[in-house]
């Protein structure tokens, strides 16, 4: 009776964890050493803004609290779910993601975690998703 139940406990949980397989880190291979990640991609990005601009203010990793210190409120924003939301047993924190439009300013990227991930200088922004 006993050899019973425990079966019974066990199989459902057994099954769960061979479905929903595992997170893993991504391991960086000798080929993919002389790709430039994604981190150096926006900072070239974020050079590019002009020292006289909000944005050159900016870096990537600032919370929105201190963008928005920083160079104040944004015009407009949109937020919206990653593919990770969709991910069964994902965890993490990457499943929402903020845009700030900045008019004639550019877009900054917040991630689930609450801190910038993309700086995109444009002087042209109209400030409207």
């Amino acid at each position: 009776m006993i050899k019973r139940q425990l079966t019974t406990l066990t199989l459902p949980v057994a099954l769960s964890l061979l479905i929903s397989g595992c997170e893993s880190i991504p391991t960086m291979s000798k080929d993919d050493s002389s790709k430039k990640s994604n981190t150096e991609t926006v900072q070239q990005e974020q050079a590019k803004a002009p020292a006289g601009s909000k944005f050159a203010k900016l870096s990537v990793g600032m919370s929105k609290t201190q963008v928005t210190d920083l160079i104040g409120i944004w015009s407009d924003y949109e937020v919206y779910s990653t593919g990770k939301a969709y991910i069964p047993f994902y965890h993490g924190k990457d499943k929402v993601r903020t845009t700030l439009y900045y008019k004639n300013e550019g877009i900054i990227v917040i991630g689930g975690n609450d801190r910038v991930v993309s700086i995109n200088y444009d002087a042209k922004e109209d400030g409207y998703k």
